[in-house]
């Protein structure tokens, strides 16, 4: 296999990999004294309140001239800030733990993981344990794509019984909602809708090219990402014009190309903006507002796109915050979508920004609810930085600043059903906070200015988020060495690879990450590509080298697991479960192989 081939899957494609440790700050009990409570529901500001937060819970709000702080909690003076309840990112796509603390530094307290693998189940444990330092999260299902799945390793399904049994082996997996794409057929779609529908699980995504938004609505998907769709389904030729979007997509696909939407849109796009109907329209976002059909616009991963011809966008500071692997990647002669996209095709990008900045206009109008989402992963998508370009391009479509801040803070709890628990400063709810310098309802540019975040009941001060970013630059200035042993196995084996590994530690600590992460990682790829001996090989050294973490047992379990091995793959899960007795993965495993 090329090199160029390798090292695009190294870099595009999600590992399964699991979390290094990075420990949070222990439950605060906290009082937070004069501060400017933001009523994000009313969009108005309640000064001069006392809130206090113990075992990670608001235990009361109120004016601080009749609340009284507790002799055991840490006082934060409030005097001239603003209190807003954690921002949520609702579109993510996120695989590098080392900086999964760049959410909590930017006051985003939540996110939607859009693609899940296991190892965002296993984060979410370490992060609530305080194990690692992190967001929430609600994590998808893998992608369900048709047949010929746009990406790889989505959940390929051509027909109503295979769709179906995806939804329930997902439901089964623990995804807390199905993730659905461009490529699905009719059928499966539907099958997709009916089945979510009988299990109570959610299904989202893109509207795929065989479906009208009307249909979508209809069939009750919960959210429709990144406006997919949308100009078309506003057509007064509608139906014609999706048999044509079809057409030119399967012959597209037929051919062997691989970014079919760009010679859809080039030949039907003038089409579909000239026969823009006002009444379609207005009819289509009625369906959407009755149907409880909510929408992540994304915007900021349009704009970035359209800008990556420009130095100025792509000299971005934040990028000091970016593994060697994920800047490599933003890189568009690395990415399959964007390798030969032309001045045009950007300018062409940019003008659609424009366009959908006016649908998100008419959708807020019409009293569609909205998410604020990034596509967080994509070029120049920041995690935790990008919310924040999110909600300022919400206000340039025409939101007000509580508008935005809404669409980040209680819309999202909303869509998850959990009123009762989060999304507003209220007391019971869990303590997810984000203390600010300046008022967010007067410029929706203050939500940047950030002097403390409490991420479920856990306070980070300012110094204590500036130690954060400056651990997660000083880890981004190291070259991965998962990555650079990638590379030499091309042509080398394990035994190489580790001889490699134990030179470059001793003769070159500094330069590369050695972190036990790499080699997870590397092990996983190794799985990937059937080199299942060479992978037991590197989770086996990997053990040596981090004997005290039960994620390197379970990795090196499921080689062995897969190299027929059942006795050591049970031997080293069970000792995975004795350094992690909460590890539920490791107790599945050892079920299995006992019932063999």
């Amino acid at each position: 296999m090329k090199r160029i081939l390798l090292l695009s899957i190294w870099l595009c494609v999600p590992a399964l990999v699991h979390a290094q440790p990075g420990r949070a700050p222990e439950l605060s009990a906290v009082a937070f004294r004069h501060v400017s409570v933001v009523d994000v529901v009313n969009g108005r500001v309640l000064p001069e309140q006392t809130v206090i937060v113990r075992e990670g819970r608001i235990l009361k709000v109120g004016p601080s001239d009749q609340i009284p702080a507790p002799d055991d909690v840490l006082e934060v003076d409030g005097r001239g800030r603003f209190l807003i309840p954690g921002l949520w990112d609702m579109h993510t796509h996120w695989y590098e733990p080392q900086a999964l603390g760049l959410f909590i530094a930017n006051g985003v307290t939540g996110i939607r993981m859009m693609l899940g693998v296991p190892m965002h189940h296993q984060w979410r444990q370490s992060v609530s344990a305080g194990e690692l330092v992190g967001p929430r999260l609600r994590i998808a299902s893998g992608v369900f794509d048709g047949p010929k799945p746009v990406w790889p390793r989505s959940i390929s399904v051509s027909n109503e019984p295979e769709a179906r049994a995806a939804v329930r082996q997902s439901r089964d997996a623990g995804a807390d909602f199905i993730k659905v794409y461009e490529l699905l057929p009719r059928e499966a779609y539907f099958a997709i809708a009916d089945e979510s529908k009988k299990l109570g699980i959610p299904f989202v995504g893109h509207i795929p090219e065989t479906i009208l938004a009307q249909e979508a609505a209809e069939a009750g998907q919960k959210s429709i990402e990144h406006l997919t769709g949308m100009r078309l389904a506003c057509s007064s030729q509608r139906e014609e014009l999706l048999r044509e979007w079809g057409r030119i997509i399967r012959e597209t696909l037929d051919a062997g190309e691989s970014k079919p939407w760009i010679r859809a849109l080039k030949e039907l796009g003038p089409r579909i903006d000239e026969t823009y109907d006002p009444e379609v329209a207005s009819q289509l976002f009625a369906l959407f507002k009755e149907k409880g059909t909510w929408h992540c616009p994304t915007l900021t991963v349009g704009y970035s796109i359209g800008h990556l011809n420009d130095p100025e966008f792509t000299r971005d500071p934040r990028l000091v915050y970016m593994s060697p692997a994920m800047r490599n990647s933003w890189n568009p002669k690395n990415d399959f979508r964007f390798r030969d996209a032309t001045d045009e095709d950007l300018a062409n990008r940019r003008e659609r920004v424009k366009k959908d900045m006016k649908i998100v206009r008419d959708l807020h109008q019409a009293g569609v609810p909205l998410l604020a989402g990034t596509d967080t992963g994509n070029p120049y998508c920041f995690p935790g930085f990008s919310l924040h370009d999110e909600l300022d391009l919400l206000v340039q479509s025409g939101l007000s600043p509580a508008d935005a801040l809404r669409a980040a803070t209680v819309n999202p709890t909303r869509f998850m059903g959990r009123t009762e628990t989060m999304g507003t400063i209220a007391e019971d709810r869990v303590a997810d906070l984000v203390l600010l310098d300046d008022n967010p309802l007067v410029d929706i540019h203050n939500t940047r200015n950030i002097r403390g975040v409490m991420a479920a009941g856990r306070w980070f001060d300012r110094p204590t988020l500036d130690a954060l970013l400056d651990r997660i630059k000083k880890s981004a200035s190291r070259e991965p060495i998962g990555f650079v042993l990638f590379r030499m196995l091309e042509s080398e084996n394990a035994a190489a690879a580790i001889a490699r590994y134990r030179d470059l530690r001793e003769n070159q600590p500094d330069r590369y990450d050695f972190s036990e992460v790499q080699l997870n990682m590397l092990g996983y790829r190794l799985l990937e590509f059937g080199r299942i001996d060479d992978a037991v090989e590197i989770l086996r050294f990997n053990v040596e080298l981090f004997p005290d973490s039960w994620n390197t047992y379970d990795s090196l379990g499921e080689a062995y697991l897969k190299q027929g091995n059942k006795e050591l793959a049970a031997k080293n899960y069970r000792r995975s479960l004795e350094l992690n007795p909460d590890n539920q993965g490791a107790v599945d495993a050892i079920k299995k192989l006992e019932s063999y």
